[in-house]
C-alpha cells in the first residue's frame, strides 16, 4: 500500500530530523524523538487532500517538520507555542486573538474601590503588566479556598485573552525613556500597562499545590446529578475529550440573540461512567478553547445547564448540554498533573447509582471514556490513551477502555442505518456500522450521528484512515459472552479519510508506484495506468457478448446496437447524501432511502447516479482495462472509475 509506505518513510525522516537536534543521544532521548505514527498519517492525508493536483515529498516533509516543531512542546511537555509574550503588549503588536500565559506575582486592592489588581509576568520577558480581576473571580480571594500551603492566587499561573490595554501618560513616558512632566497631577501611582477585566481567563492547577483544592471544590457533583434549578450551583470535574471547530450560527436572529459563532467542547465525567457533556462557547468565549487542549482535566465552576437546545446545541449524542455563563469559571489541570495527584478518577461523595444508566450500553459506549490513563503495558482495568503512542495501532491490539485510537484498513462490509432509540421520549440516534480489515484482524466499528453521516459515501473495498475512535467497557451479550464495542462519534473527535479516492496520490509520483495489470494480484491495493478498451454483457448462464452502446435521441438511455438491451443510466435516482439508489413508487409516496433509513423530502436531495442497471434481467455490465501487460475486467464498476480519466 503506497500510502502506508509513505507514512512509514516520513515518520522515519521526521524522527531523524528530531534526533539530529537533540543534545544527547541517550536511549530515552532516542525513544522520545519518535514522531507518533498516527500524527504523521493524519497530517499527510490532510496535505494530500489540500493539493489534489499533486505535491512533492520535499514540500510535505518541510511542512510536517514545521508543524511538528510547533507542537512538539505540547506533545512532550503539555505546553504550546501559540501564546504571545508580554513584550507584544508593550510594543502594541498583539491582535484581537492574543492569548498570554502569565504568573501572578502579587495582587493588591485599589483603595476606595472594589477592584483587585493582579501584577503578572511571564517567563519570556522581564517586564510586568497589571490585570484588573473580573468580579466573578473575587471569590478566590477568600480564605475558604483551600490549597496546600498558600493563598490560591499567589504564584498562580493563568491563561487569558488580552482584550485591550490601558496605558497611562506615566507609562508611555516611562517606556519612551523620558520623565513625566506633571507627576504631581498623576492620580495613578503605577506605571505598568493595565489590562481591563476579562472573563476569558483560565486558572491553571498543579499536582504540587492543588490536590486539596480539587477534592474540596469538585468532589460533590456528577453529570448524572444535574437538574435544572434557579438556585443550585454545580461544580464539575471533567475530562476534555475533543475540541470541535468553530461554526456559524445561521439562525441566531431567530432566537433573538446576537450569537454569531459557536464552538463545542466535548467532556466526560471520569467518575460517572457513561456520562458525557458538551460545553458550548459563543463568539468571544471561543478564545477559551485556545487555552485548553485535548486530555486536560477541567473544573467547571457554576456552568449553565441548557434545557431547550438551539441549532448550535443539537447533535449532542445524548450528552448533557452546558453553557459558559457570567458565573462560570474554568480551572485546568494537565493530564500529567492529574495522574500525579491521583485526580483522574475523582471519587464523588454523592455519586448517582441509578442502575438504569448501565442499560444504555451501546449509545453511551462512545462517551464512557473513564478514568486513569496508561500505556500499552497497563492494567486491563485502566484506560489506554493512544494519543501519545508512537507506533501504528493494529486491530489485534484493541481491547476495552481505549481512547484516541487511529486505525487504517479496508472496508469489507457496510450496514444500513440502524437508529438507536433509548428510553421513552429520547431522540433517535443514527447509527452506521462498517467492518474494517487490516493485516492482523477484522473489527466492526459503529459510527454515531454526524460521523456516520460523513461516512455514507464510503464503499466496500475503500481503504480508510479513521482517527479518534474509542472502545467501550466490557459487556455481556445475549449469549453471556463478554464483549466490547468500537465507536466513533463527534464527542471522541472521530474523523474519517477515504485514502482510496485521494486524487493527489494519482498525481504525485513520489507517493505512488504504477504497477502492471499482470501483477495486480500481488497487491491488495495498487495504482495502474490503463485504457478502458470496452464493455461486455455477461449473463447468469455464462454467455458473454460485446456491449456497443449508443445514446438515444431523447438522452434517457444507452442502448446496445446488437441486442437492444438498455442501460438506464440517467433514469436512476439516488439519495444525495449517500449516492445510493432510492425506492420510488407510483402511488405518490416519498422516495425512500433504505441505507439511510429515511424518506427523501426535498427534490434537491435526489440526484441522478450511475447504477449500471440493465433492462435485461440477470445481465451484468463489465468494464475491461488494458495497459499492454495484461487485461483486467471490473464487474459493475462504481462511478469512481469514471472520475479517474477526467
Amino acid at each position: 500500500m503506497d500510502f502506508l509506505t509513505s507514512v512509514d518513510r516520513l515518520q522515519n525522516q521526521l524522527s531523524k530530523y528530531k534526533r539530529r537536534d537533540l543534545p544527547g543521544k541517550t536511549v530515552d532521548a532516542a525513544s522520545d524523538s519518535i514522531v507518533p505514527w498516527d500524527w504523521v498519517a493524519i497530517k499527510l492525508s490532510n496535505l494530500l487532500l489540500q493539493y489534489p493536483a499533486g505535491i512533492t515529498e520535499a514540500i510535505v516533509l518541510t511542512e510536517l517538520e514545521s508543524q511538528w516543531a510547533d507542537i512538539d512542546k505540547q506533545y512532550q511537555n503539555g505546553t504550546g507555542t501559540r501564546y504571545h509574550s508580554i513584550d507584544h503588549i508593550y510594543n502594541g503588536s498583539f491582535s484581537s486573538d492574543c492569548i498570554v500565559e502569565v504568573t501572578i506575582e502579587k495582587f493588591y486592592y485599589i483603595p476606595g474601590t472594589c477592584f483587585t489588581v493582579l501584577v503578572v509576568s511571564d517567563n519570556t520577558s522581564i517586564r510586568k503588566v497589571e490585570l484588573l480581576l473580573h468580579q466573578k473571580f473575587t471569590f478566590l480571594l477568600g480564605n475558604h479556598v483551600l490549597t496546600s500551603s498558600r493563598p490560591f492566587l499567589e504564584k498562580r499561573k493563568v491563561k487569558l485573552a488580552v482584550v485591550g490595554v490601558v496605558v497611562s501618560k506615566s507609562s508611555i513616558e516611562t517606556l519612551s525613556g523620558s520623565q513625566p512632566q506633571d507627576a504631581e497631577k498623576m492620580t495613578r501611582v503605577s506605571k505598568l500597562p493595565r489590562i481591563p477585566p476579562t472573563e476569558q481567563l483560565v486558572f491553571l492547577l498543579s499536582a504540587t499545590y492543588d490536590r486539596a483544592f480539587v477534592t474540596s471544590q469538585f468532589s460533590s457533583d456528577c453529570l448524572s446529578d444535574l437538574r435544572a434549578s434557579g438556585t443550585r450551583r454545580y461544580k464539575l470535574w471533567l475530562k476534555l475529550l475533543h475540541i470541535d471547530k468553530a461554526a456559524h450560527t445561521s439562525s441566531a436572529a431567530a432566537y433573538g440573540t446576537s450569537r454569531g459563532h459557536y464552538l463545542k467542547l466535548y467532556l466526560c465525567d471520569t467518575s460517572d461512567e457513561g456520562s458525557g457533556a458538551i460545553l458550548t462557547l459563543y463568539d468571544h468565549q471561543i478564545s477559551l478553547s485556545s487555552m485548553l487542549k485535548k486530555g486536560d482535566f477541567i473544573g467547571l465552576y457554576h456552568p449553565g445547564l441548557i434545557e431547550s437546545s438551539t441549532e448550535s446545541q443539537t447533535l449532542g449524542d445524548g450528552c448533557v448540554l452546558l453553557e459558559y455563563t457570567n458565573e462560570t469559571v474554568i480551572f485546568c489541570m494537565p493530564e500529567q498533573d492529574a495522574e500525579a495527584a491521583e485526580l483522574t478518577n475523582l471519587m464523588k461523595k454523592n455519586s448517582s447509582s441509578d442502575p438504569s444508566r448501565s442499560e444504555k450500553s451501546a449509545s453511551q459506549a462512545a462517551n464512557s471514556i473513564v478514568s486513569q490513563l496508561s500505556d500499552f503495558a497497563g492494567d486491563n482495568k485502566d484506560v489506554m490513551d493512544c494519543r501519545m503512542y508512537k507506533k501504528r495501532v493494529y486491530i489485534k491490539n484493541l481491547r476495552s477502555h481505549m481512547i484516541n485510537v487511529t486505525l487504517f484498513g479496508r472496508i469489507v462490509a457496510m450496514a444500513n442505518n440502524n437508529p438507536y432509540r433509548g428510553g421513552k421520549g429520547d431522540q433517535p440516534m443514527d447509527r452506521y456500522a462498517i467492518r474494517l480489515v487490516d493485516e492482523t484482524a477484522q473489527i466492526d466499528v459503529t459510527l454515531w450521528e454526524a460521523v456516520g453521516h460523513r461516512a455514507r459515501r464510503l464503499r466496500e473495498g475503500h481503504y480508510v484512515l479513521i482517527t479518534g475512535l474509542s472502545t467501550s467497557k466490557l459487556y455481556k451479550d445475549s449469549n453471556g459472552q463478554t464483549t466490547w464495542y468500537v465507536n466513533g462519534s463527534t464527542s471522541c473527535g472521530t474523523e474519517i479519510v477515504n485514502v482510496s479516492t485521494i486524487q493527489c496520490l494519482l498525481a504525485s509520483s513520489c507517493f505512488r508506484k504504477i504497477v502492471g495489470l499482470n501483477t495486480i494480484s500481488n497487491y491488495e491495493q495498487c495504482h495502474v495506468c490503463a485504457t478502458v478498451t470496452g464493455w461486455y454483457i455477461s449473463h447468469e448462464n455464462g454467455e458473454r457478448r460485446l456491449w456497443e452502446g449508443e445514446i438515444k435521441e431523447d438522452g434517457t438511455v444507452i442502448e446496445d446496437k446488437n441486442s437492444g438491451v438498455r442501460l438506464s443510466h440517467t433514469r436512476c435516482y439516488g439519495h444525495k447524501s449517500c449516492l445510493r439508489s432510492v425506492t420510488v413508487t407510483d402511488d405518490g409516496q416519498l422516495p425512500y432511502c433504505s441505507f439511510c433509513a429515511c424518506s427523501v423530502y426535498n427534490q434537491q436531495d435526489l440526484v441522478r447516479i450511475f447504477a449500471g442497471e440493465l433492462d435485461e434481467e440477470g445481465a451484468v455490465l463489465y468494464w475491461t482495462l488494458d495497459d499492454g501487460t495484461g487485461e483486467v475486467v471490473f464487474a459493475e464498476a462504481g462511478q469512481d472509475i469514471s472520475a479517474v480519466s477526467q
